[in-house]
């Protein structure tokens, strides 16, 4: 469980399945890896799983036949190996954040936030008027927390943070309503440059700037790791955003 993430360029295989097929077919691949972690490769072939993919209703597949399903997709294309996005890698135009984010990347990207959101013009500032103010009341990743199977956020509750502007106006803001903001599609350039910005600075803020009490559990953080590589596909869509039209979707 987690965001996948798809630099779209609109390559022959991306253009032949859709964002539907291709997004089922990395989730299936999930299942896939999930039995072969799980399961003994002896008890493999008895294995059936009920699968729910982007685009399709749940379903009941072995384990062969997950196998047979995502074979050809997991080798790419030709093309995947002089694509700019994947790095000659078969399907390198594909990254991942795990659920449920750990407590400490929470930790610090609030922290990050709230250190900007009150500055005008500032990334932050931005991504708070323009989307956060927007959301409506309750929305956000407020449940489920914690331990619990299907936890999305690890930290048990969100953090918060009031402010009054220079207008005397009130402001609230809670990681919840971040997150909910966080890990989103990408689908004009101006979006991609801002989230890119974003993720860049909050990377820096991650490995210099923040608190001393995050800083060394920040450099084994799992979802900081992830974050970085989901950043770096940001940065390679971007130019092709500019100039061919390509974008960044997001399935989370």
């Amino acid at each position: 469980m987690g965001a996948d993430f798809i630099g779209w360029r609109g390559c022959q295989l991306q253009t032949e399945l859709k964002p539907e097929g291709f997004l089922g077919r990395l989730k299936l691949r999930a299942y896939k890896r999930l039995v072969e972690e799980r399961v003994p490769e002896e008890r493999r072939e008895a294995i059936q799983i009920t699968v729910s993919v982007t685009g399709r209703g749940p379903r009941t597949l072995t384990y062969p036949g997950i196998v047979r399903e995502v074979s050809s997709f997991e080798r790419g294309i030709p093309d995947c190996a002089n694509c700019s996005l994947s790095a000659g890698q078969p399907l390198g135009c594909y990254r991942y954040v795990t659920y449920p984010v750990d407590a400490v990347f929470e930790q610090a990207l609030f922290e990050f936030f709230v250190g900007q959101v009150e500055t005008k013009d500032t990334i932050c500032n931005q991504i708070y008027a323009d989307l956060i103010s927007q959301l409506e009341v309750g929305a956000g990743w407020y449940a489920p927390r914690g331990e619990q199977p299907g936890a999305l956020a690890a930290l048990r509750e969100p953090i918060e943070h009031n402010w009054i502007d220079g207008e005397g106006s009130e402001h609230y803001l809670d990681s919840a309503m971040l997150l909910e903001v966080a890990f989103i599609s990408l689908e004009s350039p101006e979006m991609l440059v801002a989230y890119t910005r974003f993720w860049m600075e909050f990377l820096e803020h991650a490995s210099r700037r923040s608190s001393p009490d995050l800083r060394s559990d920040l450099t084994n953080s799992r979802t900081v790791a992830e974050v970085q590589q989901v950043c770096n596909l940001l940065a390679s869509v971007t130019p092709g955003a500019l100039e061919q039209g390509w974008v960044v979707l997001a399935d989370s």
